[in-house]
């Protein structure tokens, strides 16, 4: 049997309840800024996190706002804002997936869908809602990819610069090793056709494999 006591996470003030889930996922090692960030905003700081896709950033906020939240799971207590509708999905099952003992409630609120149907999710008092008011005492968790002078001294954010944690990698390289990235040129009128067959032979090599496509419209 797992002994999660003596996890790496542990060290972060993560409980076993937590590590437990993480390792279903597979994840037993924290991250570089899981570990420069996590601790801290278990102790109630506001936290500036960047670091390259691929790094962790979401379980580096998710895991203490569930830690927190466990203490006493009742109603809206996190508010989770993203720039894209496919990130907002990702978040909110990242979140679903480790708040399962909790029975975590997750709604997501997104541009261009029908106010009364978010209306009603919002009725149900989620835990997490994925996005007004906030409360004056709340903690700030800012985590992206890059973070600019303008984001750190933003008098719209209301950072708590009394109890600011703030984390970066010294890596300038925005994406992480494991990454592939390619790129097909092809004429403008074509796109379609190309992208089908991209990814029929994609999907021939790896045919147990999931394909996620960006448009920059619905349509």
């Amino acid at each position: 049997m797992e002994n999660y006591e003596e996890s790496d996470f542990v060290k972060l003030g993560v409980k076993p309840w937590l590590i437990k889930q993480l390792a279903t996922l597979g994840i037993r090692t924290p991250t570089p800024i899981q570990k420069g960030c996590i601790s801290q905003i278990l102790q109630g700081y506001d936290c500036i996190g960047a670091a390259k896709t691929g790094s962790g950033k979401t379980f580096a906020f998710a895991l203490p706002i569930l830690q927190h939240l466990a203490e006493d799971p009742f109603g809206i207590f996190a508010l989770v804002l993203t720039p894209t509708h496919e990130l907002a999905y990702q978040i909110a099952d990242q979140f679903s997936i480790l708040g399962q003992p909790l029975k975590l409630r997750v709604c997501i609120v997104t541009g261009g869908s029908d106010q009364l149907e978010e209306s009603l999710k919002l009725a149900k008092r989620p835990h997490i809602t994925i996005f007004g008011a906030l409360s004056a005492n709340h903690q700030n968790l800012l985590f992206s990819a890059t973070i600019t002078e303008d984001v750190r001294n933003s008098k719209y954010l209301s950072l708590n610069k009394e109890k600011l944690t703030t984390w970066s990698e010294t890596d300038t390289q925005l994406t992480v090793s494991t990454l592939d990235q390619r790129y097909v040129v092809c004429p403008a009128y074509a796109r379609d056709v190309y992208l089908v067959q991209t990814l029929r032979k994609y999907r021939e090599t790896k045919p147990s494999s999931h394909v996620i496509v960006f448009t920059d419209t619905k349509k």
